[in-house]
């Protein structure tokens, strides 16, 4: 919703209209993401560099941050080279909160990840949040798992683009491992920070 400026003190309902306002304006500081449509992104996809594989097994997570409150439908990917040998019913997208319990998963996307290209994958119930944190977790199982687009990968190690935060806040991060499926809960203390940025969008 878009209104004039100043709103007129006293306005009905005032708090409703300043705090639609800010929103708004929280969005606009990145026209590119309201441009395509996103609620949220790992970071611009013109900055997508170069591509890293998913490992077999383990999920892996990508924060973004949530600016006001809404619902998350889907999560998007670019996938650069198809996964191949991929174990049907064991891959998967998937959202879940700063504290690592799942709020949302889509059904298995085996098919997707045989395929390249801009891939979003709807969650099978959509998820309503409040502003935060949240990550988005990519799962693949099979001989070779999907390669995807990202940023630079940090030459100096996982400590430059996760700096000053530890495995349970990390930006990028892994674990834990032998999975078939995106678990209820994931401890985040346990992750393993990655030097490696996936891009990811949520919608």
């Amino acid at each position: 919703m878009t209104y004039n400026f100043p709103i007129p003190i006293g306005t009905d309902p005032w708090g409703t209209l300043v705090n639609d306002s800010m929103f708004e304006i929280h969005r606009m500081l990145d026209t590119n993401m309201v441009d395509h449509g996103a609620i949220a992104w790992t970071f611009d996809p013109a900055a997508n560099s170069g591509s890293s594989g998913l490992t077999s097994g383990v999920p892996f997570m990508s924060k973004i941050w949530v600016r006001e409150p809404t619902t998350l439908t889907s999560v998007g990917i670019s996938i650069t080279t198809a996964g191949s040998g991929l174990t049907a019913g064991q891959n998967f997208m998937g959202i879940y909160n700063a504290a690592g319990t799942r709020l949302a998963v889509s059904a298995d996307q085996t098919a997707a990840f045989g395929g390249t290209g801009y891939v979003e994958a709807a969650m099978t119930a959509p998820v309503a949040v409040t502003p935060g944190a949240y990550f988005l977790t990519l799962l693949a199982n099979g001989t070779t798992p999907p390669s995807l687009a990202r940023g630079a990968v940090a030459g100096s190690g996982a400590s430059t683009i996760n700096f000053k935060l530890t495995a349970a806040t990390g930006r990028y991060a892994t674990g834990p491992a032998a999975q078939t499926s995106l678990p209820v809960s994931i401890t985040m203390a346990s992750r393993t920070l990655s030097a490696i940025s996936m891009w990811s969008v949520v919608s």
